[in-house]
């Protein structure tokens, strides 16, 4: 299990794994553009070879891309789904080109539309991003959370969204389980006991085979507030023996952690770090 962190494209992509480094990140997480507008995602040859030189020279071998915010796949605008797919193909395109392992999503949201057809356009619009690709990056649908027109609060709405895509699709999907999502959803985090009801909710509704990365957030707000306000680790309702019980769950032992809190996320790194070590607590 490594454990890392959103890291700022603030003075440009390449700069970031020496970022990384200084905090002491052993994985990391970066947006490849604005996360708020679609702007040109065109990055030169030239700074994809320094970013990768950086990376070798600092030891970085896992990476991961998040999607920027904008990217809705259940709108019940045509062209927003459209814009949306075509956004995700770049994406992807550009983690191969980076060398990320995964590019993580939020579904979106629609309110004009039933449950049983926004799934349905969702599944449709993943194969639509999916087709043809043979890039090595791997899809993740982020756990979120929200009110009911946020897709992806619900287990059970991941695990159907991929059932519905064919077997090929279905393996270049996997999913990102972030701990404040989860728990505002109303999964409770708080202890081994409910870790364990937890993560067996989610083996039952998506499969913990699916489970490729976790974001590692505490939070401010109620189990099931359905608000997202992410805390620093240990300072919210998880607290350290939460983000214990999920460290050393042996299922998740190889997956690694990014944490989003974006302050003091060095002590965060340390925190979670020192949680590693610890037999028990």
């Amino acid at each position: 299990m490594k454990i890392g962190a959103h890291i700022s494209t603030l003075n440009g992509i390449k700069k970031i794994p020496a970022k990384a480094h200084k905090m002491g990140c052993e994985c990391f997480q970066f947006f490849s553009r604005s996360p708020h507008g679609d702007e040109n995602s065109t990055i030169s040859n030239s700074t994809i070879d320094e970013f990768r030189r950086e990376c070798k020279k600092y030891n970085f071998k896992k990476y991961y891309i998040h999607a920027p915010y904008f990217i809705n796949l259940a709108s019940s605008v045509l062209k927003i789904r459209r814009d949306s797919i075509n956004a995700l193909k770049k994406e992807l395109e550009i983690a191969n080109k980076l060398g990320a392992q995964y590019i993580i999503v939020h579904l979106g949201s629609s309110k004009d539309y039933g449950s049983k057809i926004i799934l349905e356009n969702i599944a449709e619009a993943l194969m639509d991003v999916l087709k043809n690709y043979n890039g090595k990056a791997e899809l993740l649908i982020e756990t979120i959370v929200g009110t009911g027109i946020i897709i992806g609060s619900d287990f059970k709405q991941i695990g159907q969204i991929i059932s519905k895509l064919p077997q090929e699709a279905q393996n270049k999907v996997g999913t990102c389980f972030d701990t404040c999502h989860v728990y505002s959803a109303g999964y409770d985090l708080c202890n081994k006991e409910a870790v364990e009801n937890t993560l067996e909710k989610f083996d039952k509704e998506i499969g913990l085979e699916k489970l490729k990365l976790i974001h590692a957030n505490d939070t401010r707000v109620e189990l099931g507030s359905h608000i997202d306000r992410h805390e620093n680790i240990g300072r919210g309702n998880i607290g350290e023996e939460g983000f214990w019980a999920l460290m050393h769950e042996d299922y998740l032992k190889d997956i690694n952690i990014v944490i989003e809190t974006h302050f003091n996320m060095v002590k965060d790194i340390e925190t979670l770090k020192r949680l590693r070590d610890l037999k028990s607590i």
